[in-house]
């Protein structure tokens, strides 16, 4: 008989383990460490294979990165002085760093190997976030901080709007969110779409709202309304809000990527990181290591965060698979059609909405932009004026001037011959048509005009010059 309950206990037990592994649509694949230096990492933040941290092993806050394609770590920001608070979008790093006496924002651009200034007012500018080539930060007033955005591509500083409280902001595609203080203790999540010029006010009830994140149209912020701190959510599109986490205990610092949210969870007496699928509305844990991990950032199907396992703070990372077999992409840009807000079969350079990038901002997308890395005018082929050139740029030019020339010669020398003045249609048609097939953007039209009154000009000078020689 006891042998009989044995078996069936382990078959029990079997049939749990089974359960659990089916009851998600996520598993995780491994917990690995990307730093183990004896030093203190903090803080990652993670865009495609790339992960930044704030690191101390050199007795000052530092910003340090790692390849997980190549497992190469390497050092971004090392004076002497602090920075700390590093985010990253594409090949742009940010943070906020003390080397001028005050905190002031600076970038570094991977591809380039380039470190560059942002902010470096007098006051205070903390908190930096990137989304494309909008930098948004909380930037120390008189009286309030406020909320500003700088365009990399522009080199233009704008205003977003004030706060009372210092948390860090969120942005992705137009809209920017980050929490403020209300009246007689209340807090609010505020918003600004920076391409309609809109505020947003997300969330305006009891308790208090801290630690932000966005994605798409969904805004997750930590809640402490019910007296212990939960997840809750907003979906911009709908107006509606949702819970995500309903423990008694602590749940802090949400990160969102795609359909996963993400938490530090204090659930089992350590903090451990947890996560949320809003496609199958399945909870599901990342981590179980008996000590603590926090702070947790992520980017498709990769999760990083701090980790004390090895007595103090390291980096660790894991991967996860999305079972998403009914999952289509109609226009093949990369983007599931679940989460593809356009159809572009045409252009592969997409923003996680699955629409065509700008990345300098000037209403030209990167796949039609001869020069997506400039701010240009979009008759320009979205090249700044002058910097663009089509191959045929001087030929046509060459034959604007030629055949203008020829145009006014002979009509001024025509008299009243019917065939010298077909010989002038014949020639004109011709000079049009001409330019019409070299002429390849407003840029070569704008050179082909000059270069037409240029030869109608001098035309009319040489002619002139001829009639002034004949006179006795």
């Amino acid at each position: 008989m006891k042998g009989n309950l044995t078996l069936d206990i382990k078959i029990g037990e079997m049939f749990l383990i089974i359960a659990l592994l089916f009851s998600s649509s996520i598993r995780n694949e491994n917990e690995l460490p990307i730093t183990t230096n004896l030093r203190t990492q903090e803080l990652p933040a993670i865009y495609g294979d790339t992960v930044v941290w704030q690191d101390y092993r050199n007795g000052n806050w530092d910003i340090y990165g790692y390849d997980l394609s190549t497992c190469q770590e390497f050092q971004i920001a090392t004076d002497s002085n602090d920075q700390k608070f590093p985010a990253i979008y594409g090949d742009t790093v940010v943070w906020q760093d003390y080397r001028n006496g005050n905190w002031d924002i600076y970038g570094y651009d991977l591809s380039t190997c380039q470190e560059f200034q942002i902010a470096t007012d007098p006051n205070d500018q903390w908190f930096p976030v990137i989304y494309g080539n909008i930098v948004v930060w909380y930037d120390e007033k008189e009286f309030w901080p406020e909320v500003l955005g700088y365009n990399l591509s522009t080199k233009e500083r704008f205003r977003i709007g004030r706060t009372r409280t210092w948390t860090t902001p969120a942005i992705n595609d137009d809209i920017v969110i980050w929490r403020d203080a209300f009246f007689w203790g209340r807090y609010i999540i505020d918003g600004y779409n920076l391409s309609t010029n809109q505020d947003i006010t997300i969330f305006a009830g009891e308790g208090n709202q801290i630690n932000v994140a966005i994605y798409g149209d969904i805004v997750v912020w930590e809640d402490y309304r019910d007296t212990n701190w939960d997840i809750y959510g907003y979906d911009l599109s709908t107006c509606q809000e949702f819970q995500v986490t309903t423990h008694k205990l602590k749940q802090q610092n949400p990160a969102i990527h795609g359909n996963i949210i993400v938490w530090e969870d204090n659930r089992n007496g350590n903090w451990d990181i947890y996560g949320y699928d809003l496609s199958t509305c399945q909870e599901f844990q990342v981590t179980t290591h008996k000590l603590k991990q926090q702070n947790p950032a992520i980017h498709g199907n990769i999760i990083v965060w701090e980790d004390n396992r090895n007595g103090n703070w390291d980096i660790y990372h894991c991967s996860f698979l999305i079972h998403q077999e009914e999952l289509s992409d109609v226009d093949t840009d990369g983007i599931s059609d679940d989460q593809d807000d356009c159809y572009n079969p045409d252009c592969t350079i997409v923003d996680s909405k699955g629409c065509p990038k700008d990345t300098d901002g000037d209403g030209l997308n990167d796949c039609e932009d001869s020069c997506p890395t400039e701010a240009g005018i979009s008759t320009n082929d979205g090249c700044p004026t002058g910097d663009h050139k089509s191959e045929m740029t001087y030929f046509a030019v060459l034959i604007a001037f030629a055949f203008s020339a020829s145009f006014i010669y002979l009509l001024r020398t025509s008299g009243t011959k019917g065939v010298r003045k077909y010989l002038v249609l014949v020639i004109f048609v011709i000079s049009v048509l001409i330019l019409f097939i070299l002429v390849r953007n407003g840029e070569d039209l704008r050179r082909a005009s000059i270069s037409i009154v240029g030869g109608i000009i001098a035309a009319i000078f040489v002619q002139t010059i001829r009639q002034i020689a004949k006179k006795p």
